[in-house]
Formats: C-alpha cells, sequence, structure tokens
C-alpha cells in the first residue's frame, strides 16, 4: 500500500523545490518521512493541518502502526487524533484529551476553510456571476456543514456531503449533483477535489496552527 511520503531537496539542483510531497519521491529527493516531520510540515512547506495530520497516520499506518512507535511519537499521535480512544488512553488522560480536542478542532476548522476559500475561489474566477451566485446557491447549506462540522460524504460521515454534489455520488448519483449544472466540466470537478483535498495551496500564506508538542 503506498502512502505520502515528504522528501527533501538533496542539494544538487537548486532550481527545484525544497520539499516534495509524494508517494514515490523523484531522485533528487530524500525521505525524511517520521511522525515529527509530519506535523513540522505546515511549519516549513506549504500544507496544512489536515494533509499533515493525514500524511501521519498513512506514515503510522505504513511503518508498524501505532505500537510500534516510541512513547513521544505515540503521544504526538494521540494528541492529534489520529487513532482511537483505546490507544490515546494508553499515553494521555481523559483530561488531556479534551484540551488536545479544542486545539485540534481549531486547527481542523482553520484548514477546511482555507481549502474552501481556495476552491470557491478557483471554480468562480472560471465561472459567469449569474453562475458563481447559482454555485453559491446549490452549495451553501453543504459547504456550511463542512466548514462547521467537517462532514464531508455520505460514506464517511453518514449524511450528504459536498464531496458528494461535487463527484455526484450517494444521494446526488441520480444527475443532482455539479453534474446537473450547465457550467459542469470535468476540469472544473477536478480542481475543486484537488483543491478541497489540500493538494494544492494557492498561497504560502496560511493561518497559523496551534503546533502540538509531546
Amino acid at each position: 500500500m503506498g502512502y505520502i511520503k515528504i522528501g527533501k531537496n538533496k542539494g544538487y539542483d537548486k532550481t527545484l523545490p525544497k520539499y516534495q510531497f509524494k508517494e514515490v519521491l523523484d531522485d533528487d529527493y530524500e525521505d525524511i518521512s517520521s511522525i515529527r516531520e509530519w506535523f513540522r510540515a505546515p511549519e516549513y512547506a506549504n500544507v496544512d493541518y489536515i494533509y499533515s495530520k493525514d500524511g501521519a497516520i498513512g506514515y503510522m499506518i505504513n511503518n508498524g502502526g501505532f505500537s510500534v512507535f516510541t512513547e513521544e511519537e505515540k503521544i504526538q499521535l494521540a494528541k492529534n487524533f489520529c487513532v482511537g480512544k483505546s490507544d490515546r488512553d494508553t499515553v494521555l488522560t481523559n483530561d488531556e484529551q479534551e484540551v488536545c480536542w479544542d486545539i485540534f478542532v481549531y486547527n481542523s476548522h482553520n484548514a477546511r476553510n482555507r481549502r474552501w476559500n481556495i476552491a470557491r475561489s478557483f471554480i468562480s474566477y472560471r465561472l459567469s456571476p449569474i453562475e458563481s451566485s447559482d454555485l453559491g446557491e446549490s452549495t451553501d447549506n453543504l459547504t456550511s456543514k463542512y466548514l462547521r462540522y467537517g462532514i464531508e460524504s455520505e460514506d464517511v460521515d453518514g449524511i450528504p456531503g459536498i464531496y458528494d454534489w461535487v463527484k455526484d455520488e450517494n444521494h446526488y448519483s441520480s444527475g443532482n449533483g455539479f453534474s446537473s449544472k450547465s457550467y459542469y466540466s470535468k476540469e472544473l470537478k477536478d480542481g475543486i477535489l484537488d483543491r478541497l483535498n489540500g493538494h494544492i495551496i494557492d498561497s504560502i500564506i496560511l493561518p497559523k496552527i496551534e503546533i502540538i508538542k509531546p
């Protein structure tokens, strides 16, 4: 099973970006992936908190699972809710977890807000004012649930989400999703999803996140 790795430019070609995030790193990049580096990544690379957390989970799953990591790494994974309650209970008290949950919610909300703003900017630039207004009307409830509660899709969250509408899945599989719009195109759909998934961050200025340290 592949997972995203953090690559650091070896320095041979200084015209290349300093960091790379790919399943298979290019030859010019050294794999520096670790739990620590994944949670440091938003400090030095153009990635957000959710991308960082998901990267840490991928690294954990593909490198032996929670039990094989050091106490410090386990605490970091637990504080960022990368594992379930039973694993978190082995390194954190319930009171500690509740404090960390407040920070987790704050960081996740900021990341979702940033992703949606980038996606909205991408698509509205490519639509007419009337089409842009129609998009807002059609997605207002779904984006509100996404931003406030992190609801993405019926498969994950049990109720329809913005991903379902964009991808014409589940509740929107009968032609009442994004593809029903006259301004729909695969380019727009893929562009929105890339931004909602954190694959494209248009600006290097990201909301400040709270770093949860062991």
